[in-house]
């Protein structure tokens, strides 16, 4: 996560370009902790032309998706008398003639046990990006249209990807720049020493109206997004 909150970091895959990424975490309660940007959070970007997003849309050639997966690995849990949130905010923008995005989808990764939730909070700012007070995200969506793609979406028992069954946004028109705030929030209740709640993953999607003329090869990619980022293709996963 530090290398792409670094001033200056973008990665373009196709015709979509990430940037402007912003991140805040928090945390309450007796031994309460908050993962560590540089040793827990592991950025990662995809271009899937076959397969399926967590949602069920398919992907092709004509209409490929784009994922962007923010993976934790620590501290990023919670237990009885803790809670935490997390803020990850950023910019697409699609800058190819022809191509723009019109879906959005959202899940995440974990679970939420024995009183214990989780949920995640997607909204989107149309042909605008979100503010932050200093160098704090604060979801302040000033220069475009503030859309909701994904509203309490919950971690369940057992752990694995919840996705809410619908596309999280399909845009009545298309756009090619598109702010992203996600916040997600764990809690550990007060009723349940055995209470847990983790988040493994929070994943984006999107989707283009058309295709590319051509497709980067691997190598350009990587030239493009920097091996730093953890470069992946998008994981083939079963709902």
């Amino acid at each position: 996560m530090t290398v792409v909150t670094a001033a200056g970091f973008s990665c373009t895959l196709g015709a979509l370009t990430f940037s402007s990424f912003e991140d805040v975490y928090t945390a309450t309660g007796p031994g309460a902790s908050t993962p560590n940007p540089t040793a827990n959070i592991t950025v990662n970007f995809g271009e899937a032309m076959s397969g399926a997003d967590p949602f069920g849309t398919l992907a092709t050639g004509a209409s490929p998706i784009y994922s962007v997966i923010a993976s934790y690995t620590g501290g990023s849990s919670v237990g009885e008398f803790q809670s935490e949130t997390g803020v990850v905010q950023y910019l697409v923008t699609d800058a190819t003639a022809g191509t723009a995005i019109t879906e959005v989808d959202a899940a995440i990764n974990g679970v939420a046990a024995n009183t214990a939730t989780g949920t995640l909070n997607k909204n989107l700012c149309a042909n605008g990006q979100f503010e932050e007070t200093g160098t704090t995200p604060n979801g302040v969506c000033a220069s475009g249209s503030e859309l909701t793609a994904a509203s309490a979406l919950a971690l369940s028992t057992p752990a694995g990807v919840q996705a809410d069954g619908t596309p999280d946004w399909v845009g009545p028109f298309a756009l090619s720049t598109i702010g992203i705030y996600d916040g997600w929030a764990l809690t550990g209740g007060t009723t349940s020493a055995s209470a847990t709640a983790d988040f493994a993953s929070v994943e984006n999607d999107f989707i283009e109206t058309t295709g590319l003329s051509t497709t980067p090869e691997p190598g350009t990619l990587a030239l493009l997004c920097g091996a730093l980022v953890g470069l992946s293709v998008i994981r083939r996963r079963r709902k």
